[in-house]
C-alpha cells in the first residue's frame, strides 16, 4: 500500500519540476516552525518593547536571553521528543 498524507489520500512524495520531495518529518516541520517563531521575537520591534531593570539587569538583556533560552529550550524539547 501506498503512503498518504493526511486523509486527502495524497502522496506522501511530491514530485515538483523533475525533482522527488519527501515529506518532512513532523518533527523538523516543527523545528522549522519555532525557527520561524523565533525571528520575529528577536528582532528590533520587539527587542525595543522591554525597559526598566530587574535586580539591576536592563530589561532588554533580560527579554533577549529569556527569548534565546527559551527557544533553545523549545528545540531541545521538540528534538527529544518521541513520536507516538
Amino acid at each position: 500500500h501506498s503512503r498518504t498524507a493526511g486523509t486527502l489520500g495524497v502522496p506522501a512524495v511530491f514530485i515538483f519540476a523533475g525533482w522527488i520531495m519527501k515529506r518532512a518529518s513532523p518533527t523538523r516541520q516543527r523545528l522549522a516552525a519555532l525557527g520561524l517563531l523565533g525571528v520575529p521575537l528577536l528582532t528590533y520591534p520587539l527587542l525595543s518593547l522591554p525597559g526598566g531593570s530587574l535586580w539591576g539587569i536592563p530589561a532588554g538583556y533580560l527579554y533577549l536571553f529569556g527569548v534565546w533560552a527559551g527557544l533553545i529550550a523549545l528545540a531541545a524539547w521538540v528534538a527529544e521528543r518521541r513520536s507516538k
